[in-house]
């Protein structure tokens, strides 16, 4: 079977030998030969090998400059086709990267997460579509390109393989671990400029915070508090949050590092610590064992004590770029308010917005 080609590839499959009808005394050989210099009249035929089934195109020769051209045409063509336009995210964090850089219709779905209490698209971009639990019902979306944080391994490793190419974040840490996600994503959409908006505008929020933190009336004595009890240290980007919203972070000053779970004991011991600042507690399902701490009856008569700033889950369920307003929402609640709060538990109650 022959085939003529009319597209300028330089790359085609391997596969095949070129030959020219009448062209040479000894076959195929002396016809390749002669294919490269000009003849009138020549046809280029491509000859099926059957074992494959690949194809194979031998380009005349050219000036270097002629192919070097060609070479940075075809790139460009294939980079304009590589922009994706239904592109799907597969967790939560995802999302919020995600509705951040990319164009209006350039999003086939958002995670099945979207609209959890910790997600920071909760309640919002309702026109865009939510992934479905099932891998048949996702591939029925068409999408180009999926995006992940460090979540949803599974279904990534499962798109990969039926050739919807995936975008790794990486696990986020810390918020500049997110402004370099939204860089990349950006270059990955060919939203290079939309990505550069959000990175600024959130340093600049960020710096705002920072001048502001540096005030000697701040540097309140404060604890970061769950339902559950599991608080934090030095070095994660809560601790980094709440130093910018003016607040001393007690356990870090006690040289705990990380994450940490208060027991009852613990609580005697931080009679210094003016504010607690409370969050996922709009979050509770209904698993008691996690709740015991914060409703035994030391942990809320050591909580009526202290001032309580509830900040949203969504505000900052992950370290991403837009975590920067839960310092915001505390720095403003700390601005309006001066008096003791009631327990985190009843002040945590429909606060899910």
């Amino acid at each position: 079977m022959c085939w003529a080609s009319t597209r300028p590839a330089l790359a085609a499959l391997p596969a095949c030998r070129p030959v020219s009808r009448g062209v040479g005394r000894d076959g195929p050989q002396e016809g390749m030969a002669q294919m490269a210099r000009p003849r009138e009249g020549r046809r280029w035929h491509f000859r099926q090998r059957a074992a494959s089934g690949a194809f194979s195109l031998l380009l005349p020769e050219m000036p270097l400059s002629l192919l070097l051209l060609a070479v940075l045409l075809a790139g460009l063509a294939r980079a304009e086709d590589a922009i994706p336009h239904r592109v799907i995210s597969l967790d939560y964090c995802a999302d919020a990267h995600l509705v951040a850089v990319a164009a209006p219709g350039q999003i086939a779905a958002l995670s099945a997460e979207a609209d959890a209490p910790y997600a920071w698209t909760a309640g919002r971009y309702q026109q865009i579509a939510r992934l479905p639990r099932r891998a048949e019902e996702i591939l029925r979306l068409h999408p180009d390109l999926a995006v992940t944080t460090a979540g949803a391994a599974d279904v990534a490793r499962l798109l990969e393989k039926i050739g919807v190419p995936v975008v790794r974040l990486g696990y986020l840490a810390q918020i500049p671990d997110s402004l370099d996600a939204l860089r990349r994503l950006g270059e990955r959409l060919g939203r290079r400029e939309a990505a550069a908006r959000v990175i600024t505008h959130t340093r600049r929020r960020m710096a705002a915070l920072a001048a502001r933190a540096g005030h000697p009336d701040h540097h309140l004595p404060a604890i970061y508090l769950t339902p559950s009890g599991v608080t934090t240290g030095s070095g994660t980007y809560l601790d980094v949050l709440m130093r910018l919203a003016g607040l001393e972070n007690v356990l870090a000053r006690r040289g705990i590092a990380g994450w940490y779970r208060l027991r009852l004991e613990d609580y005697p011991r931080l009679e210094d610590v003016a504010v607690v600042v409370t969050s996922f507690f709009e979050t509770r399902r209904g698993h008691r064992e996690g709740w015991r701490v914060s409703t035994h009856p030391l942990a809320r008569r050591w909580l009526a004590r202290r001032r309580i700033v509830r900040v949203p889950a969504r505000l900052w369920g992950c370290a991403g770029f837009y975590a920067v307003a839960a310092a915001e929402h505390i720095r403003a609640a700390l601005e309006t308010t001066d008096r003791p709060g009631r327990s985190a538990v009843s002040a945590g109650r429909g606060t899910g917005g």
